[in-house]
Parts: structure tokens; sequence; C-alpha cells
């Protein structure tokens, strides 16, 4: 059985967007910035995760 769990998302992306420096797509500016995309969970004020300072695969 083959399934997306524990996909690197360095290499395969996670569905959510990400800054990308010099983009500047405003189309896309409101989801990147968003505390409901999953890729900003480890930096919001309050989260657990931004104690961690590894990187852990499928989360950052």
């Amino acid at each position: 059985v083959l399934y997306g769990a524990d996909l690197e998302t360095g290499a395969f992306g996670s569905g959510f967007p990400k800054a990308l420096s010099g983009s500047g797509n405003s189309e896309s500016e409101e989801y990147v910035r968003s505390g409901w995309n999953l890729n900003n969970f480890p930096r919001l004020a309050g989260s657990v995760l931004s104690f961690e300072k590894s990187d852990i695969s499928g989360v950052l």
C-alpha cells in the first residue's frame, strides 16, 4: 500500500503555498500568510512547534 503521510515536503511540496523570494503573486499572498496554512504552524505565536529548532520531515 502506497500513501503520502511521510513524503519529504522539501522535495515534493506540501499542498499549501509558501512565500517565494521575489514572487510577488498577490493572488496567493493571503494564503501564504494565513494561520490556516500548515507551513506557518511552527512560526505561529503560542505554537509548541515554535520551540523545536530542528527540521521535522512532513512538518516544515
